[in-house]
């Protein structure tokens, strides 16, 4: 483990041109350069993620990443594409987010919020491989 981390970290430094440190603790692993930090981890919504956007109830973390003040949150979901779409329309207007797009085509939905520079897309769509909807939530800074 320690040996593939190493190996992964020197290949990163060659590839930036920078330093590179790469921690992990098993759950989430933490990339930090000059340009800033990158971490991934599952199973576990971060603590930087907003608690003005709810996290669809009875659904299932898959996968995380955090850049600076970026947030990305991946969650599964028994529920169908279009009552997944329509909590989120309803729970963002709730919540003071300012929609400023939605769209549905083939069987995937999409909305797109801002609040208080901050902005939120989110993509609903049936996984290929399980039939469960994948829910991608990614929040960034305007």
């Amino acid at each position: 483990k320690k040996t593939a981390g190493t190996i992964t970290q020197k290949v990163a430094e060659q590839t930036t041109g920078e330093k590179v440190d790469i921690s992990s603790d098993g759950k989430k692993a933490t990339i930090e350069t000059n340009e800033g930090k990158v971490t991934i981890g599952t199973n576990k919504v971060p603590d930087s993620f907003p608690s003005n956007i709810t996290v669809y109830k009875g659904s299932e973390v898959v996968a995380t990443a955090e850049a600076n003040d970026d947030v990305t949150l991946q969650l599964k979901s028994s529920d169908s594409v279009t009552k997944v779409n329509d909590f989120y329309k309803s729970d963002l207007l709730k919540n003071g987010w300012s929609q400023t797009s939605a769209a549905e085509y083939l069987g995937t939905s999409t909305i797109t919020a801002e609040k208080g520079g901050k902005q939120v897309s989110i993509v609903i769509a049936t996984g290929e491989n399980d039939n469960k909807t994948t829910i991608l939530i990614i929040i960034t800074s305007k």
